[in-house]
Formats: C-alpha cells, structure tokens, sequence
C-alpha cells in the first residue's frame, strides 16, 4: 500500500536492504528494496515529511518536518525514538555526519542545530538572525561543516569547536546543493543564479564557473 500524496524523499539504507520514503501524507515508510514490499509505516510527524536518511550504521532513521521536529526511528521495526527541534518553523534540511555522531537541521525560519548523538546534547545553536538556511554537508572526516542560505552565502564551521570560521559570499541566489570533495580538501555549491562555485577548505575560493546554455565558462 503506497502514500496517500506526494513522495518528497528517498533513502536506501547502507547494506542496500531497506528503501525509506518520506510524504507529503504525513508519513515516512520501510520498504523492503528486494521485493518492494511495505514494511512499515512510520507516524508522528503533523504534517508533511520532507526528509528522510540512514544513519551511518543502518540501525536508525532520521525524518524532518513541516511540523518543525526532526525524528528519529529504529530502521528494523520503525519504532520510535527521540524527538529533535531545531528552531521555530518548518525544518528544511537535515544532515548526518559520516561516521553518524552529529546530527544538523535547520528550518525554513532561520533555525540552525547541531546535535552530539551518543551525548544527546545541543553541539552548535543559532537562532538564524533572519538566514534561513537551504542545504548542508559535512566534510568526510566531519571535522568541517557547510551550509547554504536563502540569500546565496555560505557558512563554513568548525565542528570540533563549534565555531563559524567565515562567511564566503559569492552567489546571488538561494543556494540548492553542497558537496565536498573526497579528500576534504574542497567543496562544491550549486544556486539558483545558475552558478556552481569551487571553494577551498581554508574558505579562500580557488574557482567558480556559471552554467549557462549547457555550456561551462570560466569566471575571472
């Protein structure tokens, strides 16, 4: 048995067994990726999902809300576990860490946490200032994080110290996408200006290139 309206999100789990979709029903459900059978359906969210992810591990499940909350869920049986908030308004986006210890959502007003999992604890708090926040990643090691905003700057953070180390403004438009290069060294974003921009890890930009027509050129 299907959703009930739109399919917002996808997630496979890491051993590749289990499929997690996330609705615009209210609902998250597990699907068994062989067969495509329902598993389960997972309900406390109030309104639509719009994210859903895979712990590192496999063993748990992380959704975000319109309703605000991020949830976590046991990935077997879908039961249910903490409740996370990471600031007024509906949540946005949600990020896990590589190795699964930090936990970070922001929402649609601003709102922008991150949490230490295994110490149940609050690691960085913003109340937004305004900014609301459009995408996050973390570096592959995590000792790094990145995130987008409305107005087309990113931040970068130190996750180690919980500091903002700068503010990198480049983008004229809401950014859409974050990812960091394999080594770490570098990071790439993507906005609505039609731009994606190269970035080095120190926070100095070392390229940027605007796609326009199907064609890549070269910014001075």
């Amino acid at each position: 048995m299907g959703h009930g309206a739109r399919v917002l999100a996808v997630a496979v789990s890491p051993d590749g067994t289990t499929i997690a979709s996330a609705s615009a029903d209210g609902t998250a459900r597990l699907w068994n990726a062989a067969d495509g059978s329902p598993r389960t359906s997972l309900v406390g969210h109030r309104g639509e999902v719009v994210g859903v992810t895979f712990t590192p591990d496999g063993r748990s499940l992380v959704t975000a809300g319109s309703d605000g909350t991020v949830r976590l869920w046991g990935a077997v049986d879908g039961d249910p576990g903490g409740v996370l908030r990471p600031g007024a308004g509906a949540v946005r986006v949600v990020a896990l860490s590589p190795d699964g210890s930090l936990l970070a959502a922001a929402t649609e007003k601003g709102g922008f946490r991150v949490w230490h999992r295994s110490a149940d604890r609050v690691f960085i708090d913003q109340a937004g200032e305004g900014r609301s926040i459009t995408a996050i990643t973390f570096s592959p090691d995590g000792s790094r994080l990145v995130t987008g905003s409305q107005e087309g700057a990113l931040r970068l953070w130190d996750t180690s110290h919980a500091m903002e180390l700068s503010v990198l403004v480049g983008h004229a438009a809401p950014v859409n996408c974050l990812a960091f290069a394999p080594d770490g060294r570098s990071f790439v974003s993507a906005a609505d200006d039609g731009s994606v921009r190269v970035w080095g890890r120190t926070a100095a930009e070392i390229h940027a290139a605007r796609l326009e027509g199907g064609a890549t050129a070269d910014e001075p």
